[in-house]
């Protein structure tokens, strides 16, 4: 991905349950884009639990998040649950008032490792593919068309799964 970049995340589960979208950035930021609905477009009402067999757009079918300007190495975490995640809810929560109370930044990135460490724990433990296959109209201008160009290479064997996207965030 470029600086300024538009992007969506879409995600269909296979059955009805709590989704959790996380964004991790070069320097260790974690962004919650999902529950909540400071990145969701004004006309998304998604909310948990999500139904299952529909899509989920982040922000919105037809709205865009924009990628930043900080280069390098970053993450995007997707978990479904059966119930409600209650660790990853307070350790996101414990997170924000850290950045919120001003603390110092040691105790906001303590808070923020913390979380990492958390999130990848959950991964399993098999391998995704790490380089997701375009069809050739897809490769020829750089973008991915629809949902289902990438739904096939990201198959979460049931709930209470984390799935991630690992990607390099370039300058123009």
């Amino acid at each position: 991905m470029y600086s300024r970049q538009n992007y969506q995340i879409a995600v269909r589960p296979a059955a009805t349950c709590y989704l959790y979208v996380y964004h991790v950035g070069k320097q260790g930021g974690i962004v919650r884009l999902f529950p909540g609905k400071t990145f969701l477009a004004p006309d998304n009402q998604l909310e948990n639990p999500v139904k299952g067999g529909s899509i989920c757009w982040i922000p919105g079918k037809r709205h865009w998040l924009k990628q930043d300007d900080t280069l390098g190495d970053e993450r995007i975490y997707v978990v479904a649950s059966r119930s409600r995640n209650a660790i990853l809810e307070d350790l996101y929560n414990h997170l924000e008032r850290e950045q919120n109370q001003g603390a110092s930044s040691l105790a906001a990135k303590e808070a923020q490792e913390k979380m990492d460490r958390h999130l990848r724990t959950m991964m399993p433990t098999r391998v995704l593919p790490t380089k997701v296959s375009l069809s050739a109209a897809a490769r020829s201008d750089h973008k991915i068309r629809t949902f289902e160009e990438v739904a096939r290479v990201f198959e979460a064997p049931g709930l209470d799964a984390v799935e991630w996207v690992s990607f390099t965030h370039k300058g123009r």
